[in-house]
């Protein structure tokens, strides 16, 4: 079931699926002035109206996902850890160099090639790093092994990571990729915990300490920066006066 409401005089999508196991109305935002509603399969449409006008302040203020790859457009200006970086696309040879902060990605015949290549790019700089932080930290906590992990990483909505201990296998945010280093590390010190504590139990923030005690400060920088990623996009990111 599919509707338009009008709320603040603006015309809005509502489009509903009915689950049998749901228990209350979730309203999620999809793309511009359109919205998901899930919904227990007794509920009634007015009942889902009444939800909608009773939070329209709440449900108005909601951001849809972003998608980081429309972003990634010839000579495009990104974050990449801690420098700014201009993307170019060229269609002879089919290679990636790098110069200074200038990144030539060529046999790139048209836009979607470039996100694709663009993407897989920032991933292998994300896997460097966190290679290297494996190597750091092999030997320098004891009692966890850091061999044969299974790494992942993409785009995620809401975590910066996660980790399953059982499986020895950990993913992490590719959005680290457009923070300082350090950050990264933060993620990485976070998921390696989980390796010896598997919850949020007080065992794990004891021992997360002894590897990060700043831990809440940099918890608290990289919420910040998120928050200006996804409301400003790259740009949020970029010190012009560095830049």
């Amino acid at each position: 079931m599919t509707f338009e409401l009008n709320l603040n005089d603006a015309l809005y999508t509502f489009t509903v699926v009915k689950k049998p196991r749901q228990r209350r109305i979730i309203v999620t935002a999809k793309a511009p002035n359109t919205f998901l509603v899930t919904a227990p399969r007794s509920v009634r449409k007015k009942d889902i109206i009444d939800v909608i006008e009773t939070h329209q302040e709440q449900l108005l203020r909601m951001k849809p996902p972003v998608d980081f790859k429309e972003a990634f457009i010839d000579g495009a200006e990104i974050p990449v850890f801690d420098e700014v970086l201009t993307l170019y696309q060229l269609p002879s040879k089919r290679s990636t160099h790098r110069k200074g902060t200038k990144v030539y990605f060529y046999g790139v015949q048209d836009d979607a090639q470039f996100k694709k290549r663009t993407h897989a790019w920032l991933k292998a700089q994300l896997a460097s790093e966190i290679e290297r932080l494996v190597s750091k930290y092999q030997h320098a906590i004891k009692g966890i092994d850091l061999t044969e992990l299974t790494m992942r990483y993409q785009y995620m909505k809401t975590k910066f990571g996660s980790c399953q201990p059982t499986k020895k296998r950990m993913s992490f945010n590719l959005e680290l990729v457009h923070y300082p280093k350090v950050f990264t590390e933060y993620i990485f010190l976070h998921e390696v915990s989980h390796l010896a504590h598997a919850d949020h139990s007080k065992a794990f923030y004891a021992f997360f300490e002894t590897l990060c005690p700043n831990h809440k400060t940099y918890r608290r920088a990289i919420n910040s920066l998120r928050k200006r990623l996804l409301n400003e996009g790259f740009e949020g990111l970029i010190d012009r006066d560095k830049a």
